[in-house]
């Protein structure tokens, strides 16, 4: 939908998931869900993006995207096993995609293992450099900020 797409590439969030629904009642594809639920996403309607995405990968089972986007979400929910399976389904379909490398290396990470986020690292590094080197820098700032907050609490503040 032109309209969607328009209000959604302005950062008119609340106007692109009017559009989108008004789209989706007349022909609902997996691509208008899948921006429906990039909407509610970024309107921390979390629970509509789960569902939007969800059905996105209904109408099409291989849409990668909508899989790494599910895992966004899942992750912000705290749901780190459902984003952990997203990840993985979206890198079943595109074994390549740095965004699935990043995403499950963060996750892992965020879970305390450490060898899995470091596979997924040097797979990246073989991949896109780049992006090894920004899940390094969010991985070592996560660890500043674990730190900071174990010594903080340890001093009482």
């Amino acid at each position: 939908d032109q309209l969607g797409r328009m209000h959604y590439d302005l950062g008119q969030y609340a106007e692109s998931i009017e559009a989108f629904r008004q789209e989706i009642k007349l022909q609902p594809t997996s691509v208008a869900y899948h921006f429906l639920g990039n909407s509610y996403y970024f309107t921390d309607k979390l629970e509509d993006a789960l569902a939007a995405y969800q059905e996105a990968i209904r109408l099409n089972p291989n849409y990668e995207e909508a899989y790494i986007e599910l895992g966004k979400v899942y992750n912000r929910l705290g749901r780190n096993a459902n984003a952990i399976d997203s990840y993985q389904h979206a890198l079943n379909l595109q074994p390549d995609d740095v965004i699935a490398h990043m995403g499950l290396g963060l996750i892992e990470f965020k879970q305390g293992n450490k060898d899995a986020a470091i596979r997924q690292y040097r797979i990246l590094r073989d991949l896109d450099p780049k992006w090894a080197e920004r899940l390094l820098r969010e991985i070592k700032g996560r660890q500043s900020h674990a730190e900071l907050t174990e010594t903080k609490q340890r001093d009482g503040h």
